[in-house]
């Protein structure tokens, strides 16, 4: 190696060692302070749980505290307008419900906010769906036996799918439409009272996400009929996918994780790495398959664009289902 080359190689390689180096300081640059989490979910809830997931990981990683402030009401719009009222300087997050993202500019239309200038994306935090299922005394043993019942007498079966506007209750008005049947909706205020009403027999069809009824479905308590992803989930390989009997059919529910707008680059990146790390941690994904919930790694501009794709499915659909605002 002539001398002009080896010092050429040295000072690439001396280059590549600063860059390297500085590397972990530039990332402990943020957070300098504690970081707060909005939620719009209610203390307990399966969204919740989530949140409280992500907060503590991204605490140990970033040797600060990050706390969940939970804001629950109107749909999620309370959370997003506290969360689009904070500074833009990494202090705070925001990790809505997909409903509020894809339900609220439908249902509440003209919203206070503007939601996509109120918000930088950052990453969808986890993916997870609905499942459909019944009681055990309801004698019903397949989504194709529910389907029958329900078109011999129209409206006489009772189910509970969440509160009003909720991905939960948007998922059961599709299946009813391409199910071609009628079903009561009874709205209750959460998981645990839908549940409650259904083990006490009030009702003999529940709607909901998987994680909520793990422990009923578990326990006995609630036979699963199929899930509501595309095809059948790792951590439920004998439930049937709802595609099995309505071609076509798919619905899930995500959480993303946010900025208020106007946040600089170095947080937006700082924040991403931090969920890319948090979804790295095998800790984390054994939690979240519990909560029947699955990754989904994207870059900030690729959330922004996934967001917009959803958007533009979901809103047609909310608005040919007539669904009404919730609370």
């Amino acid at each position: 190696m002539s001398p002009h080359a080896r010092m050429s190689h040295l000072i690439a390689a001396a280059t590549l060692w600063c860059a390297v180096a500085s590397a972990p300081v530039a990332a402990q640059s943020y957070p300098t302070g504690p970081v707060k989490l909005i939620s719009q979910a209610a203390i307990g809830s399966g969204p919740d749980a989530t949140a409280r997931v992500i907060a503590d990981r991204l605490s140990s990683i970033w040797k600060q505290q990050v706390y969940v402030v939970n804001r629950p009401g109107a749909g999620g719009l309370i959370a997003a307008r506290a969360a689009a009222a904070e500074p833009p300087d990494g202090s705070t997050l925001y990790m809505p419900n997909s409903s509020t993202i894809l339900v609220l500019p439908v249902t509440h239309a003209p919203l206070p906010l503007d939601l996509e200038a109120s918000f930088q994306p950052v990453g969808i935090v986890g993916i997870g769906y609905m499942m459909l299922s019944v009681t055990p005394s309801s004698g019903i043993t397949s989504v194709a036996d529910l389907i029958a019942r329900a078109k011999a007498a129209p409206g006489k079966l009772d189910f509970a799918a969440g509160p009003p506007g909720t991905l939960p209750h948007i998922s059961s008005l599709l299946f009813l439409e391409q199910a071609g049947v009628k079903m009561t909706y009874v709205p209750f205020t959460g998981s645990a009272q839908s549940q409650q009403a259904a083990l006490s027999g009030s009702i003999s069809v529940v709607f909901d996400g998987v994680g909520p009824q793990f422990g009923a479905i578990e326990g006995g308590q609630l036979k699963p009929l199929a899930v509501t992803a595309p095809m059948r989930l790792a951590v439920l390989p004998n439930v049937p996918s709802m595609a099995e009997f309505l071609p076509g059919y798919a619905a899930d529910s995500w959480q993303p994780l946010m900025l208020p707008a106007g946040a600089p680059k170095h947080i937006v990146d700082a924040v991403a790495d931090g969920l890319r790390a948090v979804q790295a941690d095998p800790g984390v994904q054994a939690r979240f398959r519990l909560f029947g919930l699955e990754f989904m790694r994207l870059s900030p501009d690729e959330t922004a664009g996934f967001i917009r794709s959803e958007q533009a499915k979901w809103k047609p659909i909310i608005a040919r289902l007539g669904v009404k605002p919730g609370n």
